[in-house]
Order: C-alpha cells, then sequence, then structure tokens
C-alpha cells in the first residue's frame, strides 16, 4: 500500500516441463521443453469514493524446444532421417501367401506443423500488455471503460529433416528408394531471400471498450456495452518471407506488405438481461443475452511467408535417389528458376482476411430448489463468420491423350514451376 488512494500489487510466476513421449515401437521420441513464465504490475488508484482506476503491466512467455530422438539403431544415424517402408512380405508358414510389410517406422523427426515433418523447432514467444481499466458507479449505473494495448514477439525456426520411402523389403535391402523427400532449416541461408537466422515476428494488438451495468429495477438488470479490436497483421522484422501470388503464381521475396489484409471495422456489441421476478420470492432468475466475439485465429495460419523462406525437394530420379542423401549437393543445386522444382508454398486465397467474428447468445432459467440445490436449464448458441479454412491451389486442369486413347504427355498443371500447394482461405458462415 503506498496510500490510502494508491496501492501497487507486483507478481512473478516461472515454471519448467519437460516430456518424453514414445512415438512408435521403434523407441522414436517426441522430446519437449516448455518453460512458461508471466509477471504483473498492477496499481489501483482510488480517484474518487465512486471512481477507481487500474493500470496494469503484464508479461507472458513460453520458451519452448521440441525434437525428435530415434531409437536405437545400430550401425546407422537415424537423427533427422525417417525411413518408411512399405510393400509386402511372406508369411511364415503360409506357403505361397505374402502381407502387408506392417514395419513400425524408425524415425528421428516430428511433426512440426501441418506442413511437414522436422527433426526439431526451437521458438521462443512473450507478449507484453498495457492495460488500463476505469470504474465508475453513478446512480443505478456501474460503468466501466478500458483499453489494452498487447505487443507479441515470437522468436521461430524449424529444423527440417530427411524421409526415404522404400516400395518394398527388397528395394530397402538394395537402397534403392522410390523417393526422398528433404526439407531444409527455415534458418539455413535461404536461396530465395539470401537471409538466414531465426526468424524474429511482431505483430500489436489494440482493444478497447465501454460497457454498464445498469440496475433498471430492483429485480431487472441489464448489461450492455461495445468492445473494438484490432489485429494487426503479422510480419517478419527483416522482411525474412516469400509471398506468393496464386492469381499469378508470381512469388515475392521479402515481401514489404501486409501478408493479408486485417480489418478495422470490428465492433463486438453485447446485451444481457438478468430478471429476478419477486412473485417467485427471488429463487428464479430468467437471464438472456447475446454479443459479437473476434480473435485472429491461431498463430501457425498467419505466418505462412515467413515458413515458405527455406528449400524443400523431392527426389524420384537420378544419382541423388540413394541413402544418405547428399544434401551439401542439395543446397548447392538449388535453382529457384528451374521450372522441374517443384516448389510448394503456402498462400493466401484472394481476398484472404481476419479477424474470425463469432456471434453467441444464450438463454437460461435457473432455479433455488430445496437443499440449498440450484437448477439451470440453458440453451447456448454460435455462429461462425469468416472462418478459416486449408485446401489445395495449382490442381491438374488438363490431360493430353492420343487418337489411341493412351495418354501422350504428363498431366498439366497451372503453374509448372511449382508442385501443389496448401492455400489458406476463409469460409464465410459456419453454425
Amino acid at each position: 500500500t503506498l496510500s490510502d488512494k494508491y496501492r501497487l500489487y507486483a507478481r512473478y510466476f516461472r515454471d519448467q516441463g519437460e516430456s518424453a513421449q514414445t512415438q512408435n515401437s521403434t523407441g522414436s521420441i517426441y522430446a519437449t521443453s516448455i518453460v512458461p513464465q508471466n509477471a504483473v504490475a498492477n496499481l489501483t488508484q482510488i480517484l474518487a469514493p465512486t471512481v477507481i482506476n487500474e493500470t496494469k503491466f503484464g508479461f507472458n512467455g513460453a520458451k519452448t524446444r521440441v525434437s525428435g530422438i530415434p531409437g536405437p539403431s545400430p550401425n546407422a544415424d537415424i537423427n533427422g532421417v525417417t525411413l518408411n517402408l512399405s510393400g509386402s512380405v511372406a508369411l511364415g508358414g503360409i506357403a505361397g501367401q505374402s502381407g502387408s510389410a506392417g514395419l513400425a517406422i524408425p524415425t528421428g523427426l516430428i511433426r512440426l506443423s501441418s506442413s511437414f515433418n522436422g527433426r526439431g523447432a526451437p521458438y521462443t514467444n512473450f507478449s507484453t500488455s498495457y492495460i488500463d481499466n476505469l470504474s465508475v458507479l453513478h446512480g443505478s449505473h456501474s460503468l466501466k471503460f478500458g483499453g489494452e494495448v498487447r505487443a507479441i514477439t515470437l522468436y521461430n525456426d524449424q529444423l527440417g529433416g530427411t524421409t526415404y520411402s522404400f516400395s518394398n523389403v527388397d528395394a530397402f535391402l538394395a537402397n534403392q528408394p522410390s523417393s526422398i523427400a528433404f526439407n531444409g532449416d527455415l534458418s539455413a541461408k535461404s536461396p530465395f531471400t539470401g537471409l538466414s537466422g531465426v526468424a524474429h515476428m511482431r505483430q500489436n494488438y489494440y482493444i478497447f471498450y465501454g460497457q454498464d451495468e445498469w440496475k433498471v429495477t430492483p429485480t431487472l438488470t441489464m448489461s450492455y456495452g461495445l468492445r473494438w479490436e484490432y489485429y494487426q497483421p503479422l510480419h517478419e522484422t527483416r522482411d525474412k518471407n516469400v509471398w506468393f501470388s496464386i492469381a499469378d503464381g508470381t512469388i515475392y521475396p521479402r515481401y514489404s506488405n501486409e501478408w493479408y489484409h486485417s480489418s478495422t471495422k470490428n465492433f463486438g456489441p453485447r446485451l444481457a438481461f438478468s430478471w429476478a421476478p419477486s412473485a417467485l420470492n427471488n429463487k428464479t432468475v430468467f437471464r438472456i443475452g447475446a454479443g459479437y466475439y473476434y480473435g485472429p485465429g491461431q498463430t501457425e495460419d498467419q505466418l505462412q511467408p515467413e515458413a515458405n523462406d527455406r528449400i524443400g525437394r523431392t527426389i524420384t530420379s537420378g544419382p541423388l535417389l540413394a541413402y544418405p542423401l547428399d544434401i551439401s549437393q542439395i543446397y548447392s543445386s538449388y535453382d529457384i528458376n528451374d521450372p522441374n522444382l517443384g516448389y510448394q508454398p503456402r498462400a493466401y486465397g484472394t481476398g484472404y482476411r481476419i479477424p474470425e467474428r463469432i456471434l453467441q447468445y444464450t438463454a437460461s432459467v435457473q432455479q433455488q430448489l430445496p437443499g440449498n440445490a440450484v437448477l439451470t436449464v440453458a440453451y447456448v448458441g454460435s455462429q461462425g463468420r469468416n472462418l478459416f479454412l486449408r485446401s489445395i491451389t495449382n490442381k491438374i486442369v488438363s490431360v493430353g491423350m492420343d487418337p489411341l486413347g493412351q495418354s501422350d504427355r504428363q498431366p498439366r498443371i497451372r503453374q509448372p514451376l511449382f508442385g501443389n500447394r496448401l492455400q489458406n482461405q476463409r469460409r464465410r458462415r459456419s453454425l
């Protein structure tokens, strides 16, 4: 307590957790280390008997490290590697019969995102919030106004790996993979932007609101208010990104414009009533309310251009199609202008924007029962708008045929330089 009118409160919290989850019978491990921290400083100011102001500063962070640890593999180093073996084998004791190989997959990789697997992902994120709330009592009204500015920082890296696929056991024993998929490190030097190092992304949230709880009568209360929110588009501080236009198939390394559109018209009205009729001895309460709520969605959906700034190759023929893969050769021969590159960037659909919008509404009846029990019957509904949707673009558009009905060429796609790509879109409605 600083004085009769000023009180200061501060708190700091830190924890640390480790986990090791077995992925399959080969003993592969998904290892996780998380160090969450949060701190708050709160200054309460009594400006008048009916006016109180509360100022806060908050910090939230979570240093996170995830990695794949392969199981025992004598005479083979499969760190950062997955061996995928399919095909068929003979069934012991049944002459002439065969069945699926059914082999567990030895791996040193883990799922890093919905895009690819890799050997690890060190990332550190934190946010700082500046919050101010003003509360005023005026007659039968309880007014509250406030705002928040939240600064978000994310240091992100994704460490890639290699997946070898074999069509059958014999091909595995002969070291004849059918394909090799290689994903480079996000922090490695990029042939697109020429940049390297851990990505540094930033974003700000701006939130303001006003609300009133009005005691209309001794048994009827009305709550109403308006909230406004704006979510600044995420960006990388050095423009370490590759933005892709699905409209014309053009890639834009070090794109300095906004990656997507963020609306500034995010007004969320709220309205609710609570009624406890005296005729029912104040033991029954009727409530009804509705309001609009906004949110930017998950961060992974917002950082796609930054995640595009890395090498990725799938090899199906040639001298590189063998274990172990010559990774140095992959980097040295990676030509971003190669028409057969098969680069698979992620893109935003035309008109993609945030935030998501949810309308929530509820009605309930609460009845006090004998023995201090309470019975509540309620209806809760919600409607979603502008929700996230993921699909594939650059699909096959035609296949040429010769007069005998045989295919005479490879299937044609819209943009041959690129393989199939995932695009993020927004669905207009969801109930």
